[in-house]
């Protein structure tokens, strides 16, 4: 997904809404892939940012990087079980068959 995003300058005082909005855990159109961009881009260009709103960007943007990194892993994971699975399934399959012939015989 793809957020286009009018740039204007960030005003003191203003918390980085739209990033953690887009970055909200359990959310259907969560996505901390692009709100860990949007982090990035506001603490690069915004050098006028309080102390508090950069320990609050900083603290998501770990966030946002470690749900990437379990998405990911999780992803990983579930190819790696599938890829498994796989060779299996016409084994367990052709087995089914044998039993259900003898039982039907």
């Amino acid at each position: 997904m793809q957020l286009s995003l009018p740039r204007r300058k960030h005003r003191p005082g203003e918390p980085p809404a739209l990033c953690l909005a887009l970055g909200a855990a359990g959310h259907a159109a969560s996505n901390p892939v692009e709100a860990r961009r949007l982090i990035l881009e506001l603490l690069a260009g915004q050098p006028d940012l309080a102390p508090e709103e950069v320990a609050l960007a900083s603290a998501f943007l770990r966030e946002f990087d470690a749900r990437v990194t379990l998405y990911a892993d999780i992803a990983r994971q579930r190819e790696d079980f599938e890829q498994q699975l796989s060779p299996r399934t016409p084994r367990i399959t052709a087995a089914q068959r044998r039993s259900a012939q003898r039982t039907s015989a």
